[in-house]
């Protein structure tokens, strides 16, 4: 079974472009992600003040367990299409700026502006990149993603000391980071200083996580390693590491990570139990149910398909149901 998940899931993966930068972590979030959107274009900045400063440091969250920081941040500036799947044409990407440009003068002093501004150049860049590794982009492509990631990193070093108190900026320093291609140590002091301040914002866990992966010159073997190492995260409960297993590799998984020589199977499974506990939203069940499946697992992958209610939800499934009625097949046959 693991064999043809698998290989759609590979097919999936080379066609996936800049989407596989919103990852499984954002795709549910939509309904959310238009609430604050329609803040920003109806120009309601003070609204996005108060949500923002509600939000915190990434400890409040929605229905399915998602950072509301996070959800706050996309929709400013990634969220940019009606459905938010990142394939906006230029004009659109400009309107956008303009609003966030709008924002920044009304709310000079704002971090939340600041922020959303330097992160919409990362965005932006990383749309126009797509998901492809160096060697496969074209030159003047590499020339445009420079220049707007070179543009987000000048807005950060040159932040108000509030910004720098985000886990936000860490966040963000470290996308401009794997894209500069920065020595891994530097990575990893950023990441260890930003979950200080955020130990729940798991952005910063998801993105120094891709400074390991094979396409930025990483490996299946540094992959593991750092998310082991957040099962002894000592900002975090025991619990609460748990959950972070889950979040960072949800957040990574739309790069084909899930394999045995990168995923312990056994802490994603106690995580992702934690997480329902706490979270019992279909769109978790979905995603625990696909894991499970990916990693063989015919049991967990039973129980979470008969939590998810009457339908399954397509986008869960890499918005190909051929993989969810596969992995309802293979439960029904006999043998692992």
């Amino acid at each position: 079974m693991k064999q043809i998940i698998a290989g759609v899931f590979a097919a999936l993966l080379l066609s996936c472009q800049a989407n596989c930068f919103a990852s499984d972590a954002t795709v549910p979030l939509v309904q959310d992600e238009k609430l604050y959107r329609d803040m920003l274009n109806s120009k309601r900045f003070a609204d996005l003040e108060q949500e923002f400063k509600v939000a915190g440091n990434g400890d409040a969250q929605n229905g399915s367990g998602q950072s509301k920081l996070h959800i706050l941040l996309y929709a400013m500036s990634r969220c940019i299409s009606a459905d938010c799947d990142g394939t906006a044409d230029n004009q659109t990407w400009d309107n956008r700026l303009a609003l966030l440009n709008e924002w920044r003068r009304n709310f000079p002093k704002s971090p939340y502006s600041e922020l959303a501004l330097v992160d919409y150049y990362v965005s932006r860049g990383y749309a126009v990149r797509g998901g492809n590794s160096a060697a496969n982009v074209a030159p003047n492509v590499l020339q445009t993603f420079d220049k707007y990631i070179a543009t987000a990193n000048e807005l950060l070093q040159h932040s108000s000391a509030i910004a720098k108190s985000s886990p936000i900026w860490y966040a963000e320093m470290l996308d401009v980071g794997t894209a500069q291609q920065w020595p891994k140590q530097t990575m990893l002091q950023l990441f260890n200083d930003g979950v200080k301040i955020g130990p729940r914002y798991y952005p910063i866990y998801i993105r120094a996580g891709r400074n390991f992966l094979p396409m930025w010159n990483g490996s299946d073997k540094e992959l593991k390693e750092f998310l082991d190492a957040i099962s002894t995260n000592r900002n975090l409960s025991e619990s609460d590491a748990s959950i972070a297993y889950v979040r960072v590799v949800q957040g990574l998984a739309g790069f084909g990570i899930f394999n045995e020589h990168v995923i312990n199977w056994e802490k994603m499974k106690s995580g992702m139990d934690l997480v329902w506990s706490a979270h019992p939203d279909p769109w978790n069940s979905n995603l625990f149910a696909k894991y499970a499946c990916y990693s063989g697992d015919k049991n967990t992958t039973i129980h979470f398909l008969s939590l998810m209610g009457k339908r399954p939800i397509e986008a869960a499934w890499e918005n190909n149901m051929e993989i969810y009625f596969q992995c309802v097949q293979w439960t029904k046959k006999s043998g692992k």
